[in-house]
């Protein structure tokens, strides 16, 4: 029998709850914080927020990585290096993160967009909660406003970040 403070779990399991449960088994990282081939993503967070990262191209020169299945992406589509999933007081995100020097190429908005729309179907996301971001370090990034013309109900931003930044601060760039 469940103690008095506890939740009774389910047992019925949504397709996000099996995604996220894969996700967590095979890609989740510790801390807030990505380093891949000298580049960095992290994000600084306060008490009553949680953030979870997850590296889904690891593996890639096979394309055969764990991120890839857990999200059902075919060795032939693209997929980004990372989401970020935030839950706060106030809402919850899956932000997919793609990590460039320099400017952010067509490249890095087609890894994106593979990603976030195998994600969604997978797990039957609305879109208000699913996100994607081309950090860039280095250079300005270029505007994708052709692309998100091209791809409407997909939100995915362009922006040069400082080594570190608050999940407000990240949230900001989605909802100013």
């Amino acid at each position: 029998m469940p103690k008095k403070n506890q939740k009774k779990k389910s047992a019925i399991q949504t397709p996000k709850d099996k995604v996220l449960k894969c996700l967590e088994k095979n890609c989740l990282l510790p801390g807030t914080s990505l380093n891949e081939s000298g580049r960095t993503f992290s994000i600084r967070k306060k008490r009553g927020e949680k953030v979870r990262f997850f590296h889904l191209d690891k593996g890639r020169k096979r394309n055969q990585g764990t991120g890839r299945k857990c999200l059902g992406i075919s060795p032939n589509e693209r997929i980004c290096d990372l989401l970020v999933v935030i839950a706060t007081k106030k809402s919850s995100a899956y932000i997919f993160v793609e990590l460039k020097v320099g400017q952010a190429t067509d490249d890095a908005f087609s890894q994106l967009r593979d990603t976030i729309k195998s994600a969604q179907q997978k797990t039957q996301c609305t879109s208000q909660q699913v996100y994607g971001l081309i950090a860039c370090r280095g250079s300005s990034p270029i505007p994708v406003r052709k692309e998100r013309k091209r791809n409407p109900g997909i939100k995915i931003k362009s922006r040069t970040l400082q080594p570190s930044i608050s999940v407000t601060e990240l949230m900001k760039i989605f909802n100013p």
